[in-house]
């Protein structure tokens, strides 16, 4: 029996970041998990946790274009293991940046929450997900959990 999971981890090609999008008044804090236009790589998110110090709801939205502010490139799963070339970025904005939601959630505050969709979230090179604090002036903190595969 194989261990898909295990085997991915192993070959260096599953990843996590964190990025925390800071409350400024009068708009929406933002994390994104971003795939580089010509990464040549399609990243599947497997799971995320976000959560607020505040009261609110959480949005997600499919966008084609980075976010702002770089939190970093994702980290190996693997010790030792190379960054990714996915990486997590963060903004306030005056508004919702990004397409149709694709989910919304209300939040309790300091309450971290953890989604893991039935089939994974595919971002190919120039795409990324963003996650949106709906409530103006809050922070909001998310965390990607995800691999990476040829295109």
């Amino acid at each position: 029996m194989i261990d898909g999971g295990k085997a991915r981890t192993l070959g260096g090609i599953t990843f996590m970041m964190f990025g925390s999008g800071p409350p400024v008044a009068g708009q929406n804090a933002h994390v994104q998990l971003w795939n580089p236009a010509g990464s040549g790589k399609n990243l599947v998110l497997d799971a995320l946790t976000y959560s607020s110090g505040a009261n609110g709801g959480i949005l997600l939205k499919l966008y084609n274009a980075a976010l702002t502010t770089l939190a970093g490139p994702g980290q190996s799963k693997k010790g030792g293991g190379a960054v990714a070339v996915g990486v997590v970025n963060v903004q306030a904005n005056a508004g919702t940046l990004g397409g149709a939601t694709i989910l919304g959630v209300n939040l309790s505050a300091n309450t971290p929450i953890t989604y893991r969709p039935y089939e994974p979230i595919v971002l190919p090179p120039g795409w990324g997900l963003n996650m949106i604090q709906t409530v103006l002036a809050t922070d909001i903190s998310g965390s990607f959990e995800w691999y990476e595969e040829p295109v």
